[in-house]
């Protein structure tokens, strides 16, 4: 369990460090708001509102999506993808005893596997999208997060398959943990696009 607790930190450091120096060299990617200033002119017909542009700063729940996706990221293509490797490898050899339902279950631990260690790189890079904000992001974040959604799902229901099929419910308990995180993860970047959504029309408005 140590190594466990190791890589989650180093996984953690990871992620915080690269959000914050990204984050910091795109500080003017977030435009700015409007905040109503004080009133100019003397006398009742004089006097007028002005408005001051303040520079955004990156929303709390844009910079959590960065942070996690990075961490998951990284988990997810060095820890979990080649843990599902071993396991494809250990189940192959017990298809002809446990029948169709585990052979398909161990195919679709194949697929997730391979789908691992392709969304566990895209998640690291989404890190670019999130805290510099691009024209693009609303549209990239809610693609990867249905990506993360669908390859947590197969996971889930392939570790189902092989449970049901060997009769071993403690070894679903050890997909069913980081399946329910991932899963809480991709919910974090769909709240960040709701985000990248809002600003783009409020950028829209105070173009126009």
């Amino acid at each position: 369990m140590d190594w466990i607790a190791g890589v989650s930190i180093v996984a953690l450091l990871v992620g915080g460090s690269v959000t914050w120096t990204v984050a910091r060299s795109h500080r003017a990617g977030w435009g700015w708001r409007a905040v109503p200033g004080s009133a100019l002119g003397d006398g009742p017909f004089r006097r007028m509102p002005i408005v001051n542009q303040e520079p955004r700063r990156m929303p709390l729940v844009c910079a959590a999506a960065a942070f996690s996706s990075v961490t998951w990221g990284v988990l997810t293509a060095f820890v979990f993808a080649p843990a599902g490797l071993v396991c494809c490898l250990l189940a192959l050899g017990d298809v002809p005893e446990h029948g169709v339902a585990f052979a398909a279950g161990t195919a679709g631990m194949v697929a997730a596997t391979v789908r691992g260690f392709a969304l566990g790189g895209r998640l690291m890079g989404l890190v670019q999208v999130l805290a510099a904000r691009r024209a693009t992001s609303a549209d990239d974040v809610g693609r990867l997060a249905r990506q993360s959604f669908a390859h947590h799902a197969l996971v889930a229901a392939s570790f189902a398959l092989v449970v049901g099929a060997s009769g071993d419910p403690p070894f679903f308990l050890l997909a069913a943990v980081p399946c329910a995180i991932g899963a809480g993860q991709a919910a974090l970047l769909r709240a960040a696009r709701s985000t990248f959504v809002r600003l783009d029309r409020e950028d829209e408005r105070l173009a126009a």
